[in-house]
C-alpha cells in the first residue's frame, strides 16, 4: 500500500534520513521506533509532502508522491495525525471534525460524523465545545477525528500517546487495532512507547540517526536483546 525505498532528506546541511525504506500494508500496523531526532517524524512529513526529499521515492497505492502537495495526498487517502494535535483551538469540536471532512474525501459527511461519534462518545457530547476546552486525551480523540473524517485508506500517526493518562492511552491504542484490523485501515505508527506499539505492531523498524538500524516482523524486534536493552529497559 505504502512503499518508500531510499528515501534521503536534509535540513540544509543536516541529514535528516538517509536511504531509508519501509512498506506498509493494508489492516497492519507498522511501528516506527528511534530515540528524539532518529529521523521519525521528517520521515512522515517527507511521506506527507510537508517537506521535500532529496532522493528515493515514495508510492502510495502505485503512485508517486514525491512532489505532490499535501492536500492533494490527503485526497488520495493518507491522512496524518500530527505530533501537538494541531488542532483549531478557537473552532469548536463539530467544526474541526467538518474541516477533516472538507479536506478529504468525505461523500457522506453525516455518516462519516455519526462514525467518528461512535468511535469517540466523548466527542459527540462535546460536539458545541470549543477544541482549546478539551482535556489533552480528548484533544488527541478529536485529531484521530479529524483525520478519520478525510476517509483514510492508510493513517501516519506521529506518537498519538504522549503525555497521556494510561486509561485514555490504553483506549486509543485499541482504537488504532480497530481501525487497522476491522476497517483494514493501513497504520503507521511512530512511538516512544516501545512495549506498547510492538504488542500492537505487525512489522517494525528502529531509526538511528536518520538510517534504519533494524527492521522486521514486530514480534521478532520485541523478542530482541538488542531492542529490549535500547528501548524496552530490560
Amino acid at each position: 500500500m505504502l512503499s518508500i525505498e531510499n528515501l534521503c532528506v536534509s535540513y540544509g546541511k543536516i541529514s535528516a534520513l538517509r536511504g531509508v525504506s519501509l512498506s506498509a500494508q493494508a489492516g497492519q500496523v507498522t511501528v516506527v521506533l528511534g530515540s528524539n531526532g532518529a529521523g521519525k517524524s521528517s520521515l512522515l512529513k517527507a511521506i506527507t509532502g510537508q517537506i521535500p526529499s532529496e532522493s528515493g521515492s515514495v508510492h502510495f497505492e502505485g503512485r508517486s508522491l514525491l512532489g505532490m502537495p499535501a492536500h492533494a495526498i490527503v485526497k488520495l487517502g493518507l491522512s496524518l495525525v500530527p505530533d501537538g494535535r494541531e488542532l483549531f483551538p478557537r473552532m469548536t469540536v463539530l467544526e474541526n471534525l467538518l474541516l477533516g471532512a472538507s479536506a478529504g474525501r468525505s461523500i457522506n459527511t453525516k455518516g462519516d460524523l455519526d462514525n467518528v461519534f461512535s468511535f469517540f462518545p466523548v466527542l459527540a457530547k462535546k460536539r458545541s465545545t470549543l477544541a482549546r476546552g478539551l482535556s489533552g486525551g480528548e484533544q488527541q480523540m478529536l485529531a484521530f477525528g479529524r483525520a478519520i473524517m478525510s476517509r483514510p485508506t492508510m493513517l501516519l500517526l506521529d506518537e498519538p500517546t504522549i503525555g497521556l493518562a494510561p486509561l485514555i492511552e490504553r483506549e486509543l491504542i485499541d482504537r488504532i487495532v480497530m481501525l487497522a484490523k476491522d476497517l483494514n485501515i493501513g497504520i503507521v505508527l511512530v512511538e516512544q512507547n516501545a512495549t506498547l506499539a510492538l504488542g500492537i505492531g505487525d512489522t517494525a523498524l528502529v531509526l538511528e540517526q536518520g538510517e534504519v538500524a533494524v527492521s522486521g516482523r514486530a514480534s521478532e524486534l520485541i523478542a530482541s536483546d538488542r531492542i529490549k536493552q535500547a528501548y524496552l529497559g530490560m
